[in-house]
């Protein structure tokens, strides 16, 4: 054989083994699809123990079991406002069997506030599982029924009204700054150690508001112990009936949203395929009979946000705190 055909024959031979084995990945992965998950999932949960992202997550995960035939195992991996746990699971092989359950506005305000060891990009979103608003509340003994009322005294009195904010560097405190900087009111923001420490001092009457997420205290909310001022985004799937009109921060001319939808993510280079069986698995999950009990515990629908619509939200809700901590708080 001649040099010239044996280097067509060497080139040919080099093409006909890349084809080769592109074609059994592809197989492998079209395979992989197909019996996933084959072995225990584990959900990273950036967050303590017995907290509500914690709660939402294990009641996701049973659904998730019960839809797979797998197991699925929680581990709460803490520190750093939940970036600790959220890079180790960016870190994790992108398999499918190591996901992560953490809130949007959790994730992006920390990113907001702060450079992290990971970004957006790092992550899939295969879809969000719980949907609820932030909310603007007081002591009822404090009288506002309103935001109106609240708005009014502040106007009265500037710089005597507290907000308190569970933390100084999160969601809550980006409401607060633009409650007082787009409504106009001078009002002072005071930081607790969380959200726990924001409700016992909203119970023991020493701040006139507090930012919390809706259903830490819709027990007390509907005992009449706390009114509901306003409200960070919609409240079209809450259970209790009289809280489903309240007038949002837009409808007080404020145009910003503020609430937390606790998404799925699993670490970048996910195959497409792997994807979409998780996404299908979430979906039914969120849909079981004990997942849709848990939500009525905790005064909300459970909701099924597509992972098209959980990557816009995350990267669109990036961009408004971005915005509002450089104009209020830099």
């Amino acid at each position: 054989m001649e040099a010239t055909d044996m280097s067509r024959f060497q080139k040919l031979r080099t093409t006909a083994r890349a084809i080769a084995v592109t074609t059994l990945m592809t197989f492998s992965t079209i395979a992989a699809a197909d019996d996933y998950p084959s072995q225990t999932v584990h959900i990273v949960v950036p967050w303590a123990a017995g907290g509500g992202t914690d709660a939402i997550a294990r009641a996701f995960a049973e659904g998730f079991s019960e839809v797979s035939g797998q197991s699925v195992v929680i581990d709460n991996i803490t520190g750093a406002s939940g970036a600790t746990g959220t890079a180790r699971a960016m870190r994790a092989r992108p398999d499918g069997y190591t996901l992560v359950l953490n809130g949007s506005s959790d994730m992006n305000s920390t990113l907001a506030f702060r450079s992290q060891p990971y970004e957006l990009d790092d992550f899939v979103y295969i879809g969000g599982v719980y949907d609820s608003p932030t909310w603007l509340v007081a002591n009822a003994e404090r009288g506002y029924k309103s935001y109106e009322d609240f708005r009014d005294a502040a106007k009265k009195s500037p710089g005597q009204l507290t907000i308190a904010v569970g933390g100084t560097a999160n969601a809550h405190t980006l409401m607060a700054a633009a409650i007082r900087s787009m409504g106009e009111i001078d009002v002072r923001i005071i930081p607790y150690g969380g959200g726990a420490d924001v409700r016992r001092a909203l119970l023991a009457n020493e701040v006139d508001a507090g930012v919390i997420h809706a259903p830490v205290m819709l027990g007390e909310i509907r005992e009449g112990l706390i009114n509901v001022l306003t409200v960070g985004g919609s409240l079209e799937r809450i259970h209790h009936e009289p809280l489903r009109d309240t007038p949002t921060l837009r409808d007080h001319g404020i145009p910003a949203d503020f609430g937390v939808v606790r998404m799925i993510m699993a670490p970048k280079g996910l195959p497409d395929e792997t994807r979409a069986e998780i996404e299908r698995i979430a979906e039914k999950a969120v849909a079981t009979e004990h997942y849709r009990k848990f939500g009525e515990k905790f005064g909300f629908a459970p909701v099924w946000m597509s992972s098209k619509e959980a990557d816009a939200l995350m990267r669109a809700e990036l961009a408004s705190f971005r915005e509002i901590k450089t104009k209020y708080l830099d």
